[in-house]
């Protein structure tokens, strides 16, 4: 017995709460326990487990075991001694490598948010703002601010799309230079050219109306008053002139 007690006692590779024992058809210890080393051979253990086991059918399950603890039991009969071996760890210690690495995994998936978070923000930065500051640009040049320019330095293909707007707007903004300068020249053009016109086609009208007083020759009248009333509309139509310039 003392052998099967050292034997049994052992618990190397059982941690701080697993013990091995031995018990017979009598369901009494044939070994002693590693937490009562003391306790007496004939104490009996009438559990469904014993009764099983002594029947011959070997099983692992989860239980209340003789100390009132719960374990994780397994156990086998050993038909040529008519004896049944436990083995037995209590479920607090059993599932502390299951909670470890619960542990490990919530971090994991902590840093894994974390990280994610993080590529998240950077992306909006790199790519969400410079397509804002785009929009923006955009908007502003629509508006009439032709002097805006769109300034984004990702050196990406949204750079390339600034570069191209501003070439773009810069293009735009000279146009409309060369034809406000053009509207400048055709209105000095209109306003110098109608003055010019309007002075002389006056003296023509005027001097018109003295001849026709002058003549009494009934045909010169009338070729008077044509000519006169061709000067006339020569001249509106320089009024008009000056009237758009």
């Amino acid at each position: 017995l003392d052998t099967i007690d050292r034997i049994m006692v052992e618990s190397t590779g059982l941690g701080l709460t697993g013990e091995t024992f031995l018990i017979n058809q009598a369901h009494q210890f044939v070994s002693k326990s590693r937490f009562n080393q003391d306790s007496p051979y004939n104490v009996g253990l009438h559990t469904q487990q014993a009764d099983d086991v002594l029947a011959g059918k070997p099983g692992r399950s989860l239980y209340t075991n003789y100390r009132g603890k719960t374990v994780y039991g397994v156990y086998r009969p050993i038909p040529q001694r008519k004896m049944a071996i436990f083995t037995e760890l209590e479920q607090s210690e059993a599932i502390q490598p299951l909670l470890t690495i619960r542990n490990i995994i919530v971090m994991l998936v902590a840093a894994m948010t974390l990280g994610l978070t993080l590529l998240a923000l950077a992306f909006t930065s790199r790519f969400i703002r410079p397509l804002k500051v785009l929009s923006e640009g955009v908007n502003k040049f629509g508006k009439g601010d032709l002097a805006y320019r769109i300034k984004i330095k990702t050196h990406d293909e949204v750079e390339q799309l600034a570069t191209a707007f501003n070439e773009m707007a810069q293009d735009i903004q000279d146009a409309i230079k060369k034809l406000r300068e053009l509207d400048r020249l055709k209105s000095e053009f209109l306003m110098i050219t109608s003055h010019n016109l309007r002075t002389p086609l006056t003296v023509i009208l005027g001097q018109l109306e003295l001849l026709k007083e002058m003549v009494r020759d009934k045909d010169a009248v009338k070729g008077l008053e044509d000519t006169a009333a061709q000067a006339q509309i020569l001249k509106n139509l320089t009024e008009d002139m000056l009237t758009i310039s």
